[in-house]
């Protein structure tokens, strides 16, 4: 499993799931993966300046937030 950034989204799964996280974090990605259809490649620039590029990710969940920036 692929998670970008810090170690607590890790944390919140294992206190989200419990103590057989592993197995529940196992049912959410085969669940998704029956869902998921063909994705188109794409890379997108992240905050911190690095660059995401889903061909180098596939096979992984990936969660995008999307927000727009108004001022």
């Amino acid at each position: 499993m692929f998670y970008h950034g810090d170690s607590t989204q890790l944390d919140t799964l294992k206190e989200i799931c419990g103590k057989n996280y592993e197995r529940e974090i196992k049912k959410f990605e085969e669940e998704i993966f029956k869902k998921v259809k063909r994705v188109i490649d794409f890379e997108l620039t992240l905050l911190d300046g690095t660059v995401f590029k889903y061909r180098e990710n596939k096979g992984k969940i990936i969660v995008l937030n999307f927000w727009r920036y108004r001022m």
